[in-house]
């Protein structure tokens, strides 16, 4: 990968929530509350300002978007971040399939 790409890939991918919030949004459409709350259960550390960013960010990069169902707005997955979120799973599998072993509490690694 050059230089461009890994900068892509990083405004991409390179924000603290942005995982989190791919993740859900696969399962199903999400309001903004329930966006906030299932990130807030990881780490309630989010402030609204940082999750519309966040939301606004993955929206520009055609991952997401926002759209009206029965009378609310919520977000959902773009083709492209359905395609993305494909990808991230099979990071996850090469991760659980390649990850040492975790040394035994009080061994060094």
């Amino acid at each position: 990968m050059d230089r461009n790409h890994l900068r892509r890939l990083s405004e991409i991918l390179g924000h603290k929530w942005d995982l989190v919030i791919l993740a859900r949004l696969a399962e199903r459409p999400l309001r903004y509350m329930e966006i906030a709350t299932q990130v807030r259960e990881i780490d309630s550390d989010l402030t609204e300002g940082v999750l519309s960013k966040n939301l606004k960010r993955l929206t520009t990069n055609g991952l997401i978007r926002r759209v009206r169902d029965n009378g609310h707005h919520v977000y959902t997955l773009t083709p492209r971040g359905r395609r993305l979120v494909a990808i991230l799973e099979q990071i996850t599998e090469f991760d659980d399939e390649t990850r040492p072993d975790e040394p035994e509490s009080g061994e060094d690694p």
